[in-house]
């Protein structure tokens, strides 16, 4: 597997494409986005995110040069952390180590600033794949803010998590 930066010419179609539902949709982006995801309205939000905090979208591609993941990684050195958001593994593939391969190199890109420290992401409770994915990863629970989103009558609680740099990254 590889990263490279997205490009919205051809990259937009394999991540709408992996959303299959309303519930799923909000799993990923906590109502960021549009649904259905629309083309304009998400590159709008992925430029304004870039501008307020200099947000980066990347893309992961298997062997074979095939779209299998996305993130945004937003990095702020002088607090010591970055953050990961709007991680989402092709659908056909979920469950096979493809997200956790993926975070682990989003890790690492992260952490090739030595002044990052800590990497932090966010997800919901009610969102137990993605929780073990994060875990198996390295990440850890640190918070937990309950009924921080509606989604058709539901409450769901929004966990937050964080990855300290390796120890031998440190030394």
């Amino acid at each position: 597997m590889i990263l490279r930066k997205f490009n919205c010419e051809t990259d937009f179609s394999p991540i709408a494409g992996w959303i299959r539902s309303d519930r799923e949709h909000a799993m990923w982006c906590g109502g960021r986005f549009s649904f259905p995801l629309e083309r304009n309205d998400f590159l709008s939000v992925l430029e304004e995110h870039r501008k307020n905090t200099g947000d980066l979208p990347y893309m992961a591609e298997d062997e074979q040069g095939r779209a299998v993941g996305f993130f945004v990684l937003s990095s702020s050195p002088d607090t010591g952390s970055a953050m990961l958001k709007f991680v989402i593994v092709d659908s056909a593939i979920r469950g096979k180590g493809v997200g956790r391969e993926m975070i682990r190199l989003a890790s690492e890109l992260a952490f090739q600033d030595p002044r990052v420290r800590t990497l932090r992401l966010c997800v919901f409770a009610e969102n137990p794949a993605a929780l073990r994915c994060y875990q198996k990863a390295g990440f850890c629970l640190t918070d937990t803010d309950p009924n921080a989103f509606h989604f058709r009558g539901q409450l769901w609680s929004r966990c937050h998590m964080a990855l300290s740099r390796p120890e031998q990254d440190l030394l």
